[in-house]
């Protein structure tokens, strides 16, 4: 029988493909997301996951004040303050009740599906922290699913969470709780859930003090509530102070210095610069502290600012201090936002696609044979690769594996690494400039959203398409490494 679409018709055999490319969400939509999701979570993963919930064991062994100085020995080190490992001590708690772990090792095997669950948890909690926010900011309950859909649906997130395998969905979720509260106007679990994600890593520290100006004028509450939210910190540190691993791993770790590198020479002798981050980090908090109170604004107004704080912040972070491409997970949740927000939806889904270009070229290029085909290496190909190793020596070897870096330099492009950068850095400042709030895209409100049939097709496009955009090059260096040895 035919399927009749208004006056037209279309065989039975095409009514598979016409519902994929419908103009709104269906099952297939489902599936195929699903199966991208199980394809990332069991075949890719990098060792920094492997490592972080190792470390965890040296807790469960009872090595609680010298916890950094055993890993020194056993794991080489560590970056993170507790709260990480503390996480992953618990959860790992069965593993080593049953003997099937009972050391600090970065010998795990499937284990490894065990950690990458941890994370994938909070990342569901986060989800339903994103839907409760959508209801917050005014919309009703089918919006705000669509809502987290969205945001779950983004590519550098996906990458994040279930190809690279990291661990910044931590903190992120006790921003989006920190954030539902701040919204919510309750300041005390506003500062406490903050508090709380600085202890997994310091850039939600970057957002808070803004989004504090913005609700706080006294000057003694400003200071009052920033000592409150770094107790969780102080606590941690304090415990650790006097142990030298903790200070060099953790407190010295590098990249709090990069904050510092992106700089403008005032004069040479002596050098006085102007640091870029900093100078343009202390004017939002400027603009945030003399703006106009929210009491003073319209909701709308108030939700739609306070997200754009967010991402004008992250956008910044992301230009101007060097990242690791886990870290990007972080500024996910605020450009999905007020994407969703925004009259022209269609383009920033379209721009987060294109984005997923210069962002996998970069990544590939610059972390050669570690954050490319290699993560094959700690997923099922890797667990199963193990009874022939002779294959996983020929994988591993930069002069005989297929390597993705070969398929992203543009030989007629020269710097072709940071042409990406460069190009990925504009794709963030021009979502900043095209999103901040005026007269023509303001937030009215769940009844004044686009139809969901006029941008799901880019929306498909943005993640399928974008996840397409390092699956498949992986798979082709894959396949040629394994024809090579074959």
């Amino acid at each position: 029988m035919p399927v009749r679409i208004g006056i037209k018709q279309i065989p039975e055999t095409m009514r598979t493909s016409h519902k994929f490319t419908a103009s709104k969400p269906n099952y297939l939509d489902i599936v195929f997301y699903f199966i991208t999701l199980i394809f990332c979570y069991f075949f890719f993963n990098q060792s920094d996951l492997i490592h972080t919930g190792g470390s965890s064991f040296t807790y469960l062994n009872g090595h609680i004040k010298d916890f950094y100085e055993v890993n020194k020995d056993l794991m080489g080190g560590n970056n993170y303050l507790p709260s990480t490992y503390i996480l992953y001590a618990v959860w790992n708690l069965p593993l080593k009740l049953l003997g099937i772990v009972n050391q600090a090792t970065m010998y795990v095997g499937c284990v490894l599906f065990w950690y990458k669950l941890l994370t994938t948890l909070f990342l569901a909690g986060t989800v339903y922290f994103m839907y409760k926010i959508g209801g917050v900011i005014g919309l009703n309950k089918t919006n705000s699913m669509l809502l987290a859909i969205i945001w779950i649906s983004s590519p550098i997130l996906f990458f994040s969470q279930f190809v690279f395998g990291g661990c910044d969905v931590f903190y992120t979720f006790f921003v989006l709780v920190g954030l539902y509260h701040y919204l919510k106007k309750n300041t005390r679990l506003f500062i406490l859930f903050f508090g709380l994600s600085f202890t997994f890593k310091y850039f939600p520290l970057l957002i808070f003090v803004p989004l504090l100006l913005r609700v706080e004028k006294n000057p003694l509450k400003i200071l009052a509530y920033s000592v409150l939210s770094l107790i969780p910190v102080a606590l941690e540190v304090l415990f650790y102070a006097s142990s030298p691993a903790f200070n060099s791993g953790v407190l010295g770790f590098s990249a709090l210095e990069r904050i510092y590198i992106s700089q403008i020479s005032i004069f040479p002798f002596p050098n006085v610069t102007i640091h870029l981050f900093l100078i343009l980090w202390f004017i939002i908090c400027g603009i945030c502290y003399y703006v106009v109170p929210p009491a003073e604004e319209n909701k709308n107004a108030f939700y739609q600012t306070s997200f754009y704080v967010c991402l004008a912040v992250s956008c910044l972070t992301f230009t101007l201090v060097f990242w690791h491409p886990q870290w990007l997970l972080f500024i996910t949740p605020f450009l999905a936002v007020t994407t969703f927000m925004n009259k022209r939806i269609r383009d920033f889904l379209l721009f987060d696609f294109l984005m997923m270009i210069p962002f996998v070229g970069f990544t590939v290029i610059f972390w050669q044979m570690n954050v490319d085909q290699q993560m094959f290496g700690h997923g099922v190909f890797g667990i199963l690769g193990k009874f022939d190793p002779n294959f996983i020596n020929h994988f591993l070897a930069p002069d005989k594996a297929g390597q993705m870096a070969g398929l992203f330099t543009l030989g007629f492009v020269p710097h072709t690494m940071n042409v990406y950068f460069t190009l990925f850095s504009a794709i963030l400042i021009l979502n900043a400039l095209f999103k901040f709030p005026h007269k023509g895209n303001a937030w009215e409100g769940n009844d004044n959203l686009v139809p969901v049939n006029e941008y799901w097709n880019y929306a498909r496009l943005r993640f399928f398409g974008g996840m397409a955009v390092f699956i498949v090059p992986a798979l082709i260096a894959f396949f040629h490494t394994l024809i090579k040895y074959i």
